[in-house]
């Protein structure tokens, strides 16, 4: 079984996204992959498939925009597919 988590280490407290590889029938957790570090915290990733496609858009404030990203799982990374919105609104 594939996950796609957010990873949040307290020596660095920015959170990362990372793909984890789990036993389906022991639940044990096999491998662990970061797929998408940015020098900015990323939290709550919304993940959707289209067609074969997976794709991810994390929270990310600080960087003023949001942005979607296509996850590969040939090489364990997500690229950046594009922009969501050119500016994020700021509070009143």
């Amino acid at each position: 079984m594939l996950l796609l988590v957010k990873k949040f280490p307290l020596a660095t407290r920015k959170g990362i996204l990372s793909r984890l590889t789990v036993d389906a029938q022991t639940y044990e957790l096999l491998k662990r992959v970061p797929v998408l570090v940015l020098p900015t915290h990323l939290s709550f990733p919304a993940i959707f498939r289209q067609d074969k496609e997976i794709y991810v858009y994390p929270e990310n404030s600080a960087a003023g925009h949001l942005v979607y990203y296509r996850n590969d799982p040939e090489t364990n990374r997500c690229t950046s597919y594009g922009p969501l919105s050119n500016r994020l609104p700021t509070a009143s």
